[in-house]
Parts: C-alpha cells; structure tokens; sequence
C-alpha cells in the first residue's frame, strides 16, 4: 500500500504510551551527549558518510564534530547572525549554512577521518566559506541541496525561495511565495519537485524548474514550520505551530494520516528511511517516533528545552536543543530516517516570553500579528 495506507484521515496520538511489544521491538538508545556549546543550538546535520556531525546555533559559528569521539575537529565562522540551518551537499563535502543575517554561505568541510581534533598542534583554525549567497533580503531559514549537488534551494522570511547554481555560486530563479514567508524546503529525492511551507500554511509543491507551483496540500491551520518528501516521492509530511504533524499523498493531494503528540508546537517531521515510520520533535522537548499509520513506538526523552532539528545517519539521530546539548540516539534499521531530510525545525509556545533577539520569536510575532493574538516566544 505504499507509504501510509487509505485516503482516510487517521488521528495518531502520542501521550498514550507506546506498547510493550512496539517498545521492545525499537528500543531506541540515547549514546552520547555533546555538551560543549554555550549558547543554543539551532541546526545540526551528519556528514555524508555520517562519521562527523556539523552543528550551529546562536554563536553564529559552524562546527563539525566527531560522532566517534564527540571532539571537535572543525570550526566554521562567517556569518554575523545565529545559525539557523545547515545542508550537506550529497556529492562533496560541502555544507551550507543559512543565517538570520539574511545570507546562505557554502564551506568546504573536512572529512573526519583526514581531521585531527581542535587544540592539538595539527588542529584546524577557523575556516571561511569559499562563498556567500547574496540576495534574500531577509532572515534565510533553510536550504537543501539537490540529489545531484549541482543547484541549492534556500527560504526566508522575505517570502521567496531562491534556487542556486552551486558551482558558479551565482542565482538561477526566484520561486515567488506571495505575500507569505517561507520557513522551509526540500528537493524530492529524485529532484522530480520541489516542497516548501511557511505562514501561508499550505505546503507547496513546485515545478523547479519553471519556477510555479503546480500543487498545493491543506490542512494545517498555522504555520508550517518543517516539510520533508518520502524516499519514492509518494508522500509529503509537515510540521507546524498548530502541534502536529500530517501526511499527504502527493498523487491525490488527499490528507491521509494526523499525528498529535502534544499541544505545542511540532518543530520537525521526517520519514525514517524505509517510509515505514515518522519522526518528530518540537516544543515538548521530545523525540516522537511512530509508525507510517500513526501506531506510537516510542517517546525519547532527555533535552530540557525545545529541540529545534534533527538529523539521521544509518544508524543514529542527532537531536539540538536550547538546552546547549546535541543528543545521539542510536535506532535499529525499523526507524531510521532518511537523510533528506531538512534541518530546519522552530516554534513557540503561548506560554511563553518574547526573548529579544532569538529568530523564532520574530517568526511567531509575524505569525500571531496574521492571526491577531499576541506572541510570546521561547524560553
């Protein structure tokens, strides 16, 4: 039946606790804990063959850890505004980092088994990006490469998403998102389309390539804060403010399955690599795991603050959170995730105070001035 079964909307919940039989037959493992960042971690992505982790956050700095030692290897500086997201090309070792100071900039990073950690005599300085992609006029909150690594997608707050020829470094197109903005997007894996989601909160399907929208999925009432493509294109989930997740069939554009864990909001939603399981994290300070038909397998806890992103290798998640800390949690072969997905995850919560500074507490401004409600933002 594919990813996700009838074209009937089902309604997961998870505060029920997983079953015994499903916990059993997952039981996910928190492995390692990084905990040397100062400041919030807002992004984090796993190298191509997933030995190294790059992370990034309000320091406005990239860094690139070993996932075997938890050292630092690398360290990426550049930008003049907090990390937002970071990318991996899926051809070379590059990655690209968007920023609240409304740019994209490409680096060259070190494979972790040619790196020796930082502070020893070998050890890496900071690195600059090769490249800066100028051009969006406000906060740039996500990127992603395509399955070739030849063009990169970006989105921002000034309601465009722009499309990048990355060997020239130079813009191809503009795709207009109306009078919206954009908090994220993502190639399909056979680069066939385009996704993208944002205060308009409707995810859209684009034609790449002559920059229109040839679809659009309803269904969520707030802002879409994450969006993610299934292994064979079959379908979309989506992850808002308005605390859940869903699944679209791409075919039918028919909503076909709600996953509700919690009433705050949903900050990430990703398919595990398999299409036979979802993963998501959010406000809550959890990682939520079920089944494609919204059966629940599992909650991981252990950050204490809001996880912004997530990222899979072939065996593990990484989680990053306000709370400073990356988490690894290793999953067996039935949830892992697959590694297109986007690493830009955010939200806020009514109940709590507008931080001054923080970029999502400006995304939530724009979004309860839309709905006529007054923000709080994150903790």
């Amino acid at each position: 039946m594919g990813c996700g079964a009838s074209g009937m909307d089902r309604v997961a919940d998870t505060r029920a606790s997983p079953s015994p039989q499903n916990r059993k037959q997952l039981s996910p493992l928190q492995i390692s804990v990084f905990a040397e960042h100062q400041t919030p971690i807002y992004a984090c992505k796993f190298t191509r063959d997933g030995g190294g982790l790059l992370s990034g956050g309000r320091d406005s700095k990239l860094m690139l850890w070993s996932t075997r030692t938890q050292r630092l290897l690398q360290q990426l500086g550049g930008h003049e505004g907090a990390v937002l997201s970071c990318s991996v090309s899926p051809t070379e070792d590059i990655v690209c980092s968007t920023s609240d100071d409304n740019m994209a900039r490409l680096w060259r990073y070190t494979s972790p088994k040619h790196t020796t950690p930082m502070g020893t005599p070998s050890g890496h300085p900071t690195s600059l990006p090769f490249a800066t992609l100028v051009g969006h006029t406000h906060k740039v909150y996500s990127s992603d490469f395509s399955s070739d690594g030849r063009f990169l997608l970006t989105s921002s707050m000034d309601k465009t998403l722009r499309l990048w020829d990355v060997e020239t470094c130079t813009l191809v197109s503009e795709l207009d998102g109306g009078d919206k903005a954009i908090f994220s997007c993502a190639f399909s894996p056979d680069d066939a389309f385009a996704v993208s989601g944002g205060d308009a909160d409707t995810v859209n399907l684009w034609d790449w390539k002559t920059a229109t929208v040839a679809k659009q999925l309803k269904g969520h009432k707030k802002t879409i804060w994450s969006v993610a493509v299934s292994n064979h294109n079959e379908h979309v989930v989506a992850a808002g403010m308005d605390g859940g997740a869903m699944l679209w069939d791409v075919g039918t554009g028919v909503r076909s399955v709600t996953y509700k864990g919690s009433s705050m909001p949903t900050h990430r939603a990703a398919f595990s690599k398999d299409c036979k399981a979802v993963i998501a994290c959010g406000r809550d300070s959890c990682v939520r795991v079920w089944d494609i038909d919204g059966g629940v397998i599992d909650v991981l806890t252990g950050h204490t603050g809001s996880i912004y992103s997530l990222s899979l290798s072939n065996s593990c998640i990484a989680s990053c959170s306000v709370d400073q800390t990356i988490r690894l949690w290793d999953l067996p072969s039935e949830a892992r995730a697959e590694a297109s997905m986007q690493d830009i995850d955010f939200g806020l919560d009514d109940d709590d105070e507008v931080s001054d500074g923080d970029p999502w507490a400006e995304a939530a401004l724009v979004e309860e001035d839309n709905s006529t409600k007054t923000a709080k933002g994150p903790c």
